[in-house]
């Protein structure tokens, strides 16, 4: 009498792992898939923090009057150019 419900139940066990096994795949798929995408955006902000930081020492440089020589022709207007 036990041998004859032994199969049956070892079966359903085992159709279980296999089922349990499968799903924990599937989620481990998903997870590594998520993981990824999530890698993709935080490697996009550090670009983005990185590019900032670069524009703000940029701008610091520019506004920085002492860091470069501006010619006086640049600031001055062109006397010559209003008598055209």
């Amino acid at each position: 009498m036990i041998g004859r419900f032994a199969l049956p139940v070892l079966v359903g066990v085992l159709g279980a792992a296999l089922g349990w096994g499968a799903l924990l795949h599937s989620e481990n798929q998903r997870l590594v898939r998520q993981i990824a995408v999530l890698d993709g955006q935080l490697s996009g902000c550090q670009a983005r923090t990185r590019n900032i930081t670069e524009d703000k020492q940029s701008d610091a440089t520019v506004a920085d009057p002492r860091t470069y020589h501006v010619p006086e022709r640049w600031l001055l207007p062109d006397p010559d150019a209003a008598r055209d």
